[in-house]
């Protein structure tokens, strides 16, 4: 999993046809860094797409832009385009619901 903290979100999207992204922040503590295994575990199962994640607090416009609301929340991208959104949950189960459209392509 990349960290994208400091670089551009939107940069990472478009150098990576299908990519997931991970918004947590410092203050959120073990719920958002619970999620990080469970998304390097996807990652694994799903090395054609591109696991990062970032700190909300240092890309407040891209969160606006995205409408993230809670934390932690996982935006899923294909080509460009948001295809899938999990909050709050850290169940795996739940999270390949939500990004169906973005690990289907195999």
């Amino acid at each position: 999993m990349r960290n994208l903290i400091g670089r551009d979100p939107e940069l990472f999207i478009a150098q990576n046809p299908r990519c997931v992204v991970l918004l947590r922040a410092p203050w959120c503590g073990r719920p958002c860094e619970s999620l990080v295994p469970v998304l390097q575990e996807i990652g694994s199962e799903n090395p054609s797409v591109a696991f990062g994640y970032l700190d909300v607090e240092g890309c407040q416009d891209f969160v606006s832009k995205h409408q993230v609301v809670a934390l932690p929340t996982v935006l899923g991208f294909v080509e460009g385009h948001l295809k899938g959104v999990s909050a709050i949950t850290r169940e795996k189960s739940e999270i390949l619901v939500a990004l169906k459209e973005v690990l289907d392509h195999v």
